[in-house]
């Protein structure tokens, strides 16, 4: 006698728990994701406008207190300021990317609460 495809039985109940349990652990690996690159974003940010901005005023405070402005002296400051935002803007990139693809997967999924 052919079984019927709409009948539930508890094998099917089974798989309906696992499937479950990975739609809520998907879920929760997609909030946290969210998460944790939002952080990193910020956080990557801030070290670039801050260690800019820092390395600029400790270049232009070492000139300051010289005489004679060695041109050589402002170049590395400038260079070792600018490298902050090589990093940081780069990687702040990344995390906001990472932190929108979780986003709208949740929202595509229809997990997001």
């Amino acid at each position: 006698m052919p079984r019927n495809p709409y009948q539930t039985s508890s094998n099917d109940d089974d798989h309906r728990d696992v499937s479950d349990a990975a739609f809520e652990k998907r879920k929760q690996i997609l909030k946290r994701m969210q998460l944790v690159s939002g952080v990193v974003f910020l956080i990557a940010v801030v070290f670039a406008v801050a260690g800019t901005t820092l390395s600029m005023m400790a270049a232009f405070r070492q000139l300051s207190t010289q005489s004679s402005v060695d041109p050589t002296q402002l170049a590395a400051g400038i260079s070792r300021s600018l490298r902050f935002g090589a990093i940081g803007i780069p990687i702040a990139v990344i995390a906001f990317l990472a932190s929108a693809w979780a986003r709208l997967t949740l929202r595509r999924e229809g997990l997001d609460d």
